[in-house]
């Protein structure tokens, strides 16, 4: 690994689901990984917001921009929710 110390991965918001994809990419760098921070990372989707206002919001910005993310954050990329991209990143459990 050479002069590789410790690494800490930081992400914000999509950034943080990005990494957390990543990880599973980055086995050879186990022994250096020393932590996974995300600030305001949909983990669990927007798909159970309180708020009524994010929630209009993100269905008009993927109305709007066409931008599959916002459908895979809001998990409605797939019709079966198991099949969702945010679903499926869940099943990785890289987290551990």
């Amino acid at each position: 690994m050479g002069m590789l110390g410790r690494v800490t991965l930081i992400g914000h918001s999509l950034g943080g689901l990005v990494l957390r994809a990543a990880l599973k990419h980055l086995e050879e760098f186990k022994d250096v990984f020393y932590g996974l921070v995300t600030l305001a990372t949909p983990h669990y989707g927007y798909i159970h917001s309180v708020s009524k206002i994010l929630s209009v919001g993100m269905w008009a910005f993927s109305k709007l921009t066409k931008n599959p993310t916002v459908s895979e954050m809001r998990l409605s990329d797939n019709i079966n929710i198991e099949e969702s991209t945010l679903y499926k990143l869940a099943e990785y459990n890289v987290l551990q």
